[in-house]
């Protein structure tokens, strides 16, 4: 029997005409991030890239090479020459720079100043080092050693990183990790249609591999709005879908702010417990273009059991349609002030002195950290442990409680959400996972073993019993790894895939390898590469290539092949592959028969 082709389950193709202007706020500070405008920079890059691309076969630029060339043959019969000219010259600038960074505040106490300065005055003394050169002098003596002595070319690289170093000491780990996704959207987004994207992603896999395409809606993120609306962005999904019908997979993004808002993009209707959708912006996509599926993004704003969204989940899960969710701390998150009513959990409680009970308190202040609330695994407890959905929905407006048949606070619904279909994207980081493994001495992250069919119990203590505290010490103390592995053994549709955090495929493996070997977890994983999200790390080639050398051929088709069957719903489509693969056969067997008779005839 054929194998089902590969299946990436987490690639995005979106320009920088689909994000915000102003991505570049809260990691550089007000009002310096205006000047990393971020459209700017992709026309800049575009524009640069045209001119490269028109010169790079100029009868000029062949000239100039071919000069260049000549120059540099020419030279080594005179190479003991240039060769002492390029050291004084690089001494010429390396103490240029060490001008530059006496301006830019180095002390005169410390020891590098020192040793620099006894060895300027030294060379000074014996005429060889010039202290008065001038700019045009300076630029042509730079220009003279980049292009003609190699040797003085890498010292000045190693000065010019060693110069870089010094503001990289004032921005901390993690605005290094946003400012490099901020340069790759940059670098890589530059194109005008997302088909370009597309293609440079599927060069780069196995013929008919297939891609899972997520786009983002940012609209929302208090960044500044995209030139492009989402409209747009999922139309033109549509139209590639259309010429790459078997090997494109795209998702609509759901956000609850632009369902309020945008008052043709989900209308519904519901009746005997079925939602059914009325003509709108996703009906279109989903049951018209073809759609595959939904992704959220909560770090931009919201939870994932918002009411605006209860609705959409309900028709989700009854038509087993996937949800992607986002599930790890990164760069890309709400920009703007932290809101007064996300200082407590709308639902999750913590518990007081004297037995009394308060909504959980959410005290994080920076961006990066509150809107990990949203993010936060344990949130989609809300949606798939019935009794928690139930308080959810008992604060909801009328039409939500008739839908989901909330009696009471003690009744069970008549409709729940366990059925949902999830994937965890990103399996919640690779800090988490780091987390998991160090964490030997945690009860937490403990439970996958010492309760190998359940995992960490959220709503009772060690008794059985229910206690309101629970989730509170899951949600402050526990991994994230350990709660949606968790979630994945309480919950049958529930997945999670290993996007992003592939690229790191030599920290993550061992224990990958061990999830695997899992009657559950092996058939709930899912290969993702996160492209172009990725690239400052990794090629979508080299990541293929590293997790294919890293796993076996087994465990690489579980992930890759078979396990997106099922969370794609695209069974019965291999089921129909594979039989038309037979009957192909038969017949070409058969044919073979009836060939070989008329010859003996």
């Amino acid at each position: 029997m054929e194998k089902p082709p590969i299946t990436n389950c987490h690639t995005h193709i979106f320009t920088g005409y689909h994000v915000p202007p102003y991505l570049a706020k809260s990691f550089v500070p007000f009002p310096f991030y205006f000047l990393f405008h971020l459209n700017f920079l992709v026309r800049v890059f575009r524009f640069f890239g045209n001119v490269s691309n028109n010169i790079k076969y100029h009868p000029a630029l062949k000239k100039w090479q071919s000069l260049k060339a000549s120059i540099r043959l020419y030279s080594r019969y005179y190479n003991p020459v240039l060769s002492l000219i390029g050291l004084i010259l690089v001494i010429q600038f390396v103490f240029i720079i060490f001008r530059f960074l006496v301006w830019l505040g180095i002390s005169e106490q410390s020891l590098f100043y020192k040793i620099s300065f006894i060895c300027e005055t030294w060379l000074t003394e014996h005429k060889l080092l010039i202290t008065d050169i001038q700019g045009f002098w300076q630029a042509s003596g730079l220009i003279f050693l980049m292009f003609f002595i190699p040797s003085s070319r890498n010292l000045l690289k190693f000065a010019f990183r060693s110069l870089m170093l010094i503001p990289r000491a004032f921005v901390g780990p993690l605005s290094a990790k946003m400012m490099a996704r901020y340069w790759n959207i940059v670098n890589y987004a530059n194109y005008i249609e997302q088909r370009r994207i597309f293609f440079k992603l599927a060069s780069q896999s196995p013929k008919g591999t297939r891609f899972v395409v997520l786009p983002m809606d940012m609209a929302y993120m208090d960044a500044g709005k995209p030139p492009y609306n989402l409209d747009r962005q999922l139309e033109e999904l549509a139209n590639i879908k259309k010429r790459n019908p078997g090997t494109f997979f795209p998702f609509i993004f759901a956000d609850p702010r632009r369902i309020k808002e945008q008052e043709n993009f989900f209308k519904y209707s519901f009746s005997e417990g079925i939602v059914k959708l009325e003509n709108c912006f996703i009906k279109r996509m989903i049951e018209e273009k073809g759609f595959s599926g939904i992704k959220i993004y909560p770090a931009l704003g919201y939870y994932p059991f918002d009411e605006a969204l209860l609705p959409l989940w309900k028709y989700a899960a009854d038509k087993k349609i996937p949800i992607t969710a986002h599930s790890s701390k990164g760069p890309i998150h709400y920009r703007g002030s932290k809101k007064k009513e996300w200082n407590r959990h709308p639902v999750f409680m913590q518990t007081m002195s004297k037995g009394k009970t308060e909504a959980l308190s959410l005290p994080q202040s920076s961006n990066i950290d509150f809107t990990a609330n949203y993010t936060h695994p344990l949130n989609y407890l809300c949606l798939l442990n019935e009794s928690v959905l139930r308080k959810v929905v008992r604060s909801c407006k009328e039409e939500i409680r008739d839908m989901f048949g909330y009696t009471d606070n003690k009744t069970p619904l008549k409709y729940d959400l366990k059925h949902l279909k999830i994937c965890f994207a990103h399996f919640a980081g690779e800090e988490e996972w780091k987390s998991y493994l160090e964490h030997d001495r945690d009860n937490y992250s403990g439970q996958i073993f010492s309760n190998p069919d359940t995992g960490i119990d959220f709503l009772h203590d060690k008794n059985g019993k229910p206690s309101v505290g629970k989730t509170e010490q899951v949600w402050k103390y526990a991994d994230w790894f350990s709660i949606i592995t968790s979630l994945m053994l309480q919950h049958p549709n529930v997945y999670a895939d290993i996007s992003y955090i592939v690229q790191a495929e030599e920290k993550i493996t061992p224990l990958l390898k061990q999830l695997l070997a899992h009657k559950v977890f092996s058939k709930r994983i899912l290969f993702g590469s996160d492209f172009y999200v990725v690239r400052n790390h990794k090629s979508d080639r080299q990541i293929l290539a590293d997790i294919q050398a890293a796993l076996t051929e087994n465990e690489f088709d579980t992930i890759a092949r078979y396990n997106p069957q099922t969370f794609l719903n695209l069974k019965g489509e291999l089921e129909i592959f594979n039989d038309r693969n037979y009957q192909h056969k038969k017949m070409q067997k058969l044919l073979f028969r009836r060939k070989k008779r008329t010859i003996k005839m």
